[in-house]
């Protein structure tokens, strides 16, 4: 810790707290946020496996993200993404996902050793991916960098008005002390990325103090252990105006549709806002029986949320439960 404030101590950034997981580090009068993960804290001489608790995200969220009026939002760790089968150095989509449902816009991660602009496409929330960029590495060895790649930096160039970024490579030209632009996958030096920020943001802030806090961060953990009737209690005794909230709305939802409370969830979704909402409430209709309402969602399409693929799966489903009712 002595260290960390000695680090620190010369520049304009706050000091973070070494005792928790997560760091929030606030620059551009406050517009743009960089939060810190540490996914390198169960690793040693025996196991390199990251790790990254979901309950963070919700302490993050709710002692900072919730009331921020930040622009643009960046969390950072250390570990990839996507892994392959047997990996388990590698975070995983779902707290991506997590992340990107509290108002998060981009993740920049290590580990990779190479330049790598991907994305993640999440369903419980009105946007539709959020960008990912991963990095070469500046002092790893030979035998550590992918077959045919240098040592290498990305630089991180933001438009005035934090909407669009472009991602450039660094790489060190071999036998040389000279850095000049490297490739990405596609073989370009740089990658040009639109972020989609979130203008829900406005709408996230919730009434009542840390007395609300604490409620939505028990719901949060209640919903992820599946104890959705104490969940669907507590939702139920917050402000009207809190549980319309997108975040409190899609854990009711999901609370509903688990304890088979269909006419609930379509009297609370009534118009969708994410193909989540859409799939649960035309299956909600499919288990009411309202088979004619549930084909006029679907032909509507509200907000063209459903691809072709996810709506004809969801027809298909549909001519089949026709074909039993009318048989009845």
């Amino acid at each position: 810790n002595n260290f960390i404030k000695s680090f620190y101590s010369n520049t304009n950034v706050q000091t973070p707290d070494s005792k928790r997981n997560w760091n929030t580090f606030e620059l551009l009068d406050k517009e743009l946020v960089i939060v810190t993960f540490n996914s390198a804290s169960y690793v040693d001489h025996l196991s390199n496996g990251a790790f990254l608790d979901s309950s963070d995200i919700s302490e993050l969220y709710l002692q900072h993200l919730v009331n921020t009026d930040s622009k643009l939002i960046i969390a950072a760790w250390h570990h990839d993404v996507f892994g392959d089968p047997g990996r388990w150095d590698f975070i995983g989509q779902d707290f991506v996902k997590n992340l990107a449902d509290k108002g998060v816009d981009m993740i920049l991660h290590g580990h990779i050793h190479r330049p790598l602009v991907s994305s993640v496409t999440y369903l419980a929330t009105d946007d539709k991916s959020i960008p990912i960029i991963g990095v070469g590495s500046l002092c790893a060895k030979g035998s550590y960098l992918p077959d045919g790649v240098g040592r290498q930096y990305n630089a991180i160039e933001l438009s005035d008005d934090l909407k669009t970024v472009r991602v450039h490579s660094r790489e060190l030209f071999s036998g040389t002390n000279t850095f000049a632009p490297g490739r990405f996958l596609s073989g370009m030096p740089y990658k040009d990325i639109k972020i989609s920020l979130k203008e829900r943001r406005a709408t996230m802030k919730i009434t009542g103090g840390t007395t609300n806090f604490k409620i939505i961060e028990e719901i949060e953990k209640l919903t992820r252990d599946s104890m959705f009737e104490k969940a669907l209690e507590l939702i139920e005794g917050l402000p009207k105006e809190d549980r319309e909230k997108s975040f409190v709305r899609i854990h009711h939802i999901r609370s509903l549709a688990k304890l088979k409370k269909y006419d609930d969830v379509v009297t609370i979704i009534h118009t969708p806002t994410s193909l989540e909402e859409l799939t649960l409430l035309v299956e909600s209709l499919f288990e009411t029986g309202d088979l004619t309402r549930a084909e006029n969602i679907l032909n509507q399409n509200p907000n063209k949320l459903a691809s072709e693929k996810d709506l004809n799966e969801m027809n298909a489903k549909l001519k089949v439960l026709k074909v039993i009712k009318n048989k009845k």
